[in-house]
């Protein structure tokens, strides 16, 4: 799947081990801006459909993952993990 020119991979992200990587992305925050069009391909329009009620960033099992926690218009809450090693400036420091 190609989110904003960015290729994202097939896991689900419902864990470190089924981490959606964001492929041949440049910065941080294009990275993330292709996290919030993934999800709004799932569940519509962002602070319409479903708001992020927070936003993580994890160092686990040697990698980085960025964590979004957001809750649905119909009041469920889902987490989804995203590998972020491809494009996180603060890696090798």
């Amino acid at each position: 799947m190609f989110f904003n020119k960015i290729k994202i991979t097939d896991s689900d992200g419902s864990s470190p081990e089924k981490a959606i990587v964001n492929q041949n992305t440049k910065s941080h925050s294009e990275g993330v801006d292709a996290e919030c069009e993934y999800l709004e391909s799932i569940y519509g329009k962002q602070n319409v459909e479903w708001r992020l009620n927070e936003q993580i960033m994890a160092f686990y099992r040697k990698k980085f993952y960025d964590i979004l926690k957001i809750k649905l218009r119909n009041g469920q809450k889902r987490t989804y993990w995203f590998d972020i090693n491809a494009f996180y400036e603060g890696k090798d420091e």
